[in-house]
């Protein structure tokens, strides 16, 4: 039955549940009216009105119906509707409701063939078969009673594609399915010829495969079909010379063996850069307790790789930190926040600094795919907050830039929250509105600056201007708090002259901004935190502090902190120690996506910061002092430009950093002769607010959870919402949502 026909059965079938319905109104049981309960993938197929099939690229034509495939994994069948009138195809009209059609098995995801021909259903269980296979339906034979074609398939199968691969004879490529799976031997990539899907024994010669480096994820084709791209994850260090552990993203000729010269490259995705430290660490110890096996490191990809018209690039969706890796066809990777030569506003300094060379995203990004609007190549992709957004492929005059969120036509600026402030172990709302004893950023108050209409000071906070630079992040100031990265386990060495230093060789004290020092203020602090607490000569306590005299990539040259506390001598402390580092006397400021900002590096044996570093790449606040030795303040609470404070103290204690600018002002309290003066902060207190960033990004809200990948047919984006069960469809040249369906 064609699909047009069933639509009109479909009308018929319906009437007759509605007569029934008014007949038999004793019936009181509360019926599922909810359609899609937890979506799998979705496909689009299109027909003319006789039912003919019509490619995806001519789904816009006049009078060309177009059919929408969901996979429902706990339905375990396809809910499909007619998504011009909204109307479903019931499996069976002798149940409730519209039922979905029944796939015989677990269901895992869908694809839909370029011709509108077929729809291919990938089962992680066959119930007919007993193992995985793949399902083939024929889209022009719609029907309760359909049954298809199963393709027995092995392994743990992951992905699969439709595409084009040689074959003996065929060097050209005929049409395949590509299916990825996870074998005990390892990953792989099989070629089902479509001729004889159905009969293919998989492990027999008449059956191509490649084999995939690592742990499979993903599989993406290009436009063409005959180069497949791959994402994967190695789970341990292979060795020198051979692949590291983690993500990796592989490019294979379908048209070519496998193990033909230049028929593969493999490319690791690497480290994310510094935004991937862990930026609100708590303090403790216990880090030299235990020696675990090495963890695995989780994957960051998120969906399939996506392959722009003519392979020129590639597109990665990526979890924490969120954002799309962008590479060539060939895998050469593209730093995305590099400026380029020429092109005015291109290049994100900030990204670029904290090693980001990704599409950076609030949300993970969970598919990919390329549409091509009257403006040019445009990827579109979804994310885990419900949103749809748009990014420039192909620059224009209007976007000159490539690989970045196109913006939206109306900016707006930066916000920051009100802060809240962690004292005692409790956090406090608002606490510089009832705790003047507390520091906060000295205002009250939400503050238009006189010379930007568009520009606020939020409660002290105030931001430097470019709304790119701006993430949409948690900003913590800790009063002494530790450096992110810092808290290890390392072990002590002493030198014949009295030396003493913390040794970790798997640190980069340079990279992590340890600063040395002889004096409060100038230099940072470790504290020591033994597993038993030390009794040995003068040296006493559980917890041990001082100062970092020196440092080096691999190890600190510690000094006293106190009178009371000499250094360890030889033989008091041995063996793995945990520790921390802090900064002493001042506030980390640190944000959950920024982390920890300074342009501090490793040369050689030393930690320099180089002579043309900016220093905005700062993450240390000072509060000021008071003229007045006793720490006499005008009132409390104490505010931004007391007199009591010199104008010098002011203006050293504004602290700046690329995103913002603003001074911690210290808490007050009623002293002797009932005066102000300042109240000492106390350490781990902490001032935590959130920065939502001005940067409006070209984008539809779909609420809700979008599914996994986005159906393309002629200009319009099909996909799913998992949390509301909906189906969704965007224009990409209005950037518009023109329906959503049940």
């Amino acid at each position: 039955m064609h699909p047009a026909v069933s639509v009109r059965a479909l009308g018929l079938v319906g009437l007759l549940l509605g007569a029934f319905g008014a007949i038999g109104c004793s019936d009181t049981a509360n019926y599922e009216t909810r359609q899609i309960k937890r979506p799998l993938g979705m496909a689009v197929t299109c027909a003319d009105a006789g039912g003919v099939p019509v490619g995806l690229d001519g789904c816009d034509g006049e009078g060309v119906r177009r059919t929408g495939w969901v996979l429902d994994g706990d339905e375990a069948g396809l809910v499909i509707l007619d998504l011009d009138t909204g109307r479903h195809f019931d499996a069976d009209p002798f149940l409730p409701g519209y039922n979905a059609l029944p796939v015989g098995g677990v269901p895992l995801t869908l694809r839909g063939s370029a011709d509108s021909r077929f729809v291919y259903v990938l089962l992680g269980r066959d119930d007919e078969l007993g193992g995985a296979s793949l399902l083939r339906l024929d889209t022009g034979e719609l029907d309760p009673r359909m049954e298809g074609v199963r393709q027995a398939l092995a392994c743990d199968v992951r992905d699969f594609a439709l595409g084009r691969a040689a074959f003996p004879g065929q060097p050209d490529g005929v049409p395949v399915a590509l299916v990825l799976a996870v074998c005990p031997e390892g990953s792989v990539i099989w070629a089902l010829d479509i001729e004889s899907f159905g009969d293919l024994d998989i492990g027999g010669a008449a059956v191509p495969k490649w084999v995939v480096p690592g742990e499979a994820l993903r599989l993406g084709l290009s436009v063409e079909g005959t180069t497949a791209y791959v994402a994967s994850t190695l789970a341990l260090d292979a060795g020198a010379g051979a692949l590291p552990q983690g993500d990796l993203l592989t490019r294979i000729d379908l048209l070519a063996p496998d193990g033909a010269a230049d028929s593969r490259r493999t490319v690791a995705l690497g480290s994310p850069g510094r935004m991937a430290i862990d930026a609100l660490g708590e303090p403790g110890g216990g880090l030299c307790l235990e020696s675990p096996a090495p963890a695995r490191r989780p994957t960051r990809v998120r969906g399939a790789p996506a392959v722009s018209p003519g392979d020129a690039f590639v597109y990665l969706p990526l979890g924490e930190p969120a954002g799309i890796a962008v590479f060539h066809g060939n895998l050469d990777r593209i730093d995305v926040n590099a400026p380029l030569d020429g092109v005015a506003g291109s290049g994100n300094r900030l990204l670029a600094h904290l090693g980001s060379w990704d599409i950076p995203l609030d949300s993970p990004a969970i598919a990919v795919a390329f549409v091509e609007p009257e403006s040019g190549v445009r990827a579109v992709a979804s994310t885990e907050n419900g949103d749809l957004v748009r990014i420039v492929v192909t620059p224009d005059e209007a976007n000159p830039v490539p690989h970045v969120l196109e913006a939206a036509e109306d900016q707006t600026g930066s916000v920051a929250s009100s802060p809240d402030t962690r004292f005692g172990g409790e956090w406090i709302a608002s606490a510089y509105l009832t705790r003047p004893d507390l520091a906060s950023f000295g205002s009250a108050e939400i503050v238009l600056l006189s010379d930007a209409d568009d520009l606020y000071r939020y409660y002290g906070i105030e931001f430097q201007g470019d709304t790119r630079l701006v993430l949409s992040e948690t900003w913590t100031a800790t009063y002494e708090g530790i450096l992110p990265g810092t808290r290890r386990c390392g072990t002590l060495t002493f030198g014949d002259q009295g030396e003493v230093q913390l040794v970790d060789p798997t640190a980069d004290f340079c990279a992590l901004g340890v600063v040395a020092g002889v004096h409060a203020r100038e230099g940072d602090v470790v504290v020591l935190r033994p597993e038993l607490p030390v009794a040995c000569g003068t040296l006493r306590g559980g917890v041990l502090e001082y100062r970092v005299a020196a440092e080096r990539p691999e190890r600190l040259v510690l000094a006293p902190a106190f009178v009371s506390m000499p250094l360890p001598e030889p033989g008091c402390l041995e063996g793995p120690v945990s520790f921390e580092i802090r900064v002493e006397d001042g506030w980390t400021v640190v944000g959950s996506r920024t982390g920890f900002l300074h342009a501090q590096v490793a040369d050689g044996d030393a930690c320099v910061v180089p002579e043309d570093a900016d220093p905005l790449w700062n993450g240390r606040a000072y509060a000021p002092v008071p003229r007045d030795p006793s720490g006499r303040v005008t009132a409390c609470p104490s505010r931004e430009g007391d007199p009591q404070f010199s104008v010098e103290a002011w203006d050293e204690a504004l602290f700046q950093n690329p995103v913002m600018k603003f001074r911690v002002v210290p808490g007050c309290r009623v002293g002797q002769g009932f005066l102000p003066e300042v109240a000492p902060a106390v350490r781990d207190t902490q001032l935590m607010f959130r920065t939502i960033s001005g940067f409006a990004p070209l984008d539809v809200s779909l609420s809700g959870l979008p599914g996994a990948g986005l159906a393309v047919a002629g200009t319009r984006v099909f996909g799913t919402d998992a949390a509301n069960g909906l189906v969704f469809e965007v224009d990409v040249e209005e950037m518009t949502l023109i329906s959503t369906r049940y």
